[in-house]
């Protein structure tokens, strides 16, 4: 006698169910990141919020959000025990006081000083700097990421999304990804 699809040995029901709920709360979670992103995100236009951790004696680690992306960064820079304390540095201020007191020295470690107002910039893809700002103590290296919140929010939404895409492909589906990644490559292979 054989058994139908939907039970086990025991008769109990398969953990497809389990399944589909952590799908469900997978997705819930991406969604509350998404939202979450898009504050930061409309408020980054507004005020640079920054959040510094003192890694040792000299290095320290920073999140600083301004103008619509997100900074990561790294320096060893004595010069910032001044500015920061021993453990976590949390602060935030408003653009307009950025610009209204231009003599003021704001030190906005790891972001590259803020462009003007009427100069925001769309920045299309992450950048990766080493000692972005003109350091005169030799031996001083910073390192920035700079990720828009455009890109952590596509990203966020497609984590969301890969858990319902059904994984059954063809073999001719196979082919045509493969046709269609040797063109991609091709195009990149001659445009350089």
């Amino acid at each position: 006698m054989t058994m139908p699809a939907s039970m086990t040995q025991q008769g109990e029901q398969p953990k497809r169910p389990m399944l589909r709920y952590l799908r469900i709360a997978f997705s819930a979670v991406c969604g509350i990141i998404c939202l979450l992103l898009i504050a930061l995100w409309v408020r980054s236009y507004w005020r640079v919020d920054q959040l510094i951790r003192r890694g040792s004696t000299t290095t320290y680690y920073a999140f600083t959000s301004s103008q619509g992306q997100a900074f990561v960064g790294m320096s060893n820079d004595p010069g910032l025990k001044v500015v920061f304390g021993q453990d976590w540095t949390k602060r935030g201020f408003s653009l307009e006081d950025w610009y209204a007191s231009p003599g003021t020295p704001f030190a906005c470690f790891p972001a590259t000083t803020p462009s003007p107002l009427n100069e925001i910039r769309l920045v299309l893809w992450p950048h990766y700097r080493k000692n972005p700002f003109v350091s005169i103590t030799p031996g001083v290296t910073h390192h920035e990421v700079m990720v828009p919140y455009w890109l952590a929010f596509l990203l966020t939404i497609w984590l969301a999304l890969i858990p319902w895409i059904r994984w059954r492909f063809s073999l001719r589906t196979l082919l045509i990804a493969a046709t269609l990644i040797a063109v991609l490559l091709g195009i990149i292979a001659s445009s350089n």
